[in-house]
């Protein structure tokens, strides 16, 4: 006869109810265990100990190869034994609570690119005790959003180091004993990620062969990057003529991504940073000059999801 199926798991100890033997797991995570009895279905919860858990960065590489081991794919020659014994040593100190693994949405890029790559998010996610960093972009922002309002409020900036503040998930929460992955497909944006990532090379190629060639001091370098960061403005120009292009095309996918280009947000946010701070309208554009955005830049045509560009292009 099959065994009946039930949501409690062992071990089974003697229910306080009812007495007999089928008082076991229901579920387990966070900051507590659920029991109950599969016959009477008496239940109790009990608080686990609190813990404090150690953040380690594991770089794309690792957590492929970590992939390739569980898969039992293909391992550098000669390192197989090593990065056997790094997955089961990762697997132990995740699973005895001590130690979060976050991944980022830089892990979710490259991880889209890859050959299998929902399998390797899963695995990922699961390795590292299911723990997510906030986006690169949000945590630029929300410095940003800090300096802004330290510019108004005429004191220094506070720019906190605390990993608990760009993780998404509670850094010191027990694992549960459920994990669930989306079975999503992200195939649409591997294109645009290779073209990105084609187009940061060659940048950065071009950079070092210059850089090996002239020699330039740090203090040059430092002057290069303060003028490029304040030469914004025709940046954005020519993010707002990608804006009216998309608005032009039958791509709602290419306005999508015009609309969220990373200038546009941040030029949004700083506006609206300011409006709250009591400065009017057309000085909240003024401040965001002062970012290296521009008071060129109308904020009230960047505000809008539908903005129409052709004046300020005109007059640029």
């Amino acid at each position: 006869m099959a065994k009946k199926f039930t949501w409690e798991r062992g071990p089974f100890e003697t229910c306080p109810a009812c007495q007999k033997p089928t008082f076991g797991i229901l579920s387990a995570g966070g900051a507590q265990v659920n029991l109950r009895c599969t016959e009477c279905r008496h239940s109790h919860s009990e608080f686990l100990p609190a813990l404090k858990k150690r953040v380690v960065y594991l770089d794309q590489s690792i957590f492929s190869l970590l992939f390739q081991v569980e898969s039992k794919g293909r391992l550098p020659a000669g390192h197989e034994d090593f990065f056997r014994e790094l997955y089961k040593r990762v697997r132990q100190v995740v699973l005895l609570q001590q130690v979060i693994l976050p991944h980022s949405d830089v892990h979710s890029d490259e991880t889209t690119v890859f050959h299998s790559s929902n399998d390797l998010r899963a695995t990922y996610e699961r390795i590292g005790g299911d723990v997510r960093l906030m986006d690169t972009r949000a945590v630029e922002l929300a410095q940003m959003h800090e300096y802004a309002l330290a510019y108004i409020q005429k004191r220094e900036p506070a720019i906190s180091f605390d990993v608990d503040e760009v993780l998404q998930d509670a850094r010191n929460d027990w694992l549960s004993d459920m994990h669930i992955h989306v079975n999503a497909n992200y195939d649409m944006f591997a294109e645009g990620i290779r073209e990105n990532r084609d187009r940061a090379h060659e940048g950065m190629k071009r950079l070092v062969e210059r850089w090996a060639a002239e020699r330039p001091t740090f203090g040059q370098i430092l002057d290069l990057e303060m003028r490029a960061f304040f030469d914004r403005p025709q940046h954005m120009l020519q993010v707002i003529r990608d804006v009216e292009k998309a608005q032009k095309s039958d791509d709602p996918m290419a306005l999508l991504e015009a609309m969220h280009h990373p200038l546009l947000e941040e030029h949004r946010m700083l506006h609206s940073t300011f409006v709250q701070a009591g400065v009017s309208e057309k000085d909240a554009g003024i401040g965001c000059s002062v970012f290296g955005i521009g008071s060129e830049i109308s904020s009230s045509h960047t505000i809008a999801y539908r903005p129409s560009f052709s004046p300020l292009l005109d007059a640029a």
